[in-house]
């Protein structure tokens, strides 16, 4: 990459660099600065941070996990995958408060009565308890 699309170069440069990576409602967003209203490549910076730092999407965190419920028709496989899917990119996971999470977010039935009795330890367990579950679940199925 050129010196002046990331450090050095002047201000022009780097806010006509800048303004080529804009598309969607920052373009729209730029477009709508009135002429001669920046001064500087720092004051543009701030105006577009002002602008769009809302929009960043937020880190996932651990209570986010509590958010993540069963759906009343969802299998427990795909409620096992959606949630670990929705821990892949927490970090600095709790084994004992991700068990929690996926707990209270499973529907009331014979396998979340049998986790409260018995709590699980990690979600290693989890995985277990819930594949012997289903199996025992298709096993029934095709008696």
């Amino acid at each position: 990459m050129p010196k002046c699309w990331s450090q050095g170069g002047s201000d022009a440069v780097r806010c006509k660099v800048f303004v080529g990576t804009l598309s969607g409602a920052a373009l729209k967003w730029f477009s709508g600065i009135p002429r001669a209203t920046v001064t500087s490549f720092p004051m543009f910076a701030r105006m577009f941070l002002e602008r769009f730092v809302a929009n960043r999407a937020k880190p996932p965190r651990m209570s986010d996990l509590f958010d993540v419920r069963q759906g009343t028709e969802e299998p427990l496989r795909d409620y096992l995958n959606r949630f670990c899917d929705a821990s892949t990119n927490i970090p600095n996971l709790d084994e004992e408060i991700l068990v929690d999470a996926f707990v209270k977010g499973l529907r009331a039935n014979s396998f979340s009565e049998s986790l409260v009795k018995n709590l699980a330890i990690s979600l290693a367990e989890v995985r277990l308890r819930v594949s012997i579950h289903i199996e025992a679940e298709d096993v029934m199925k095709h008696k």
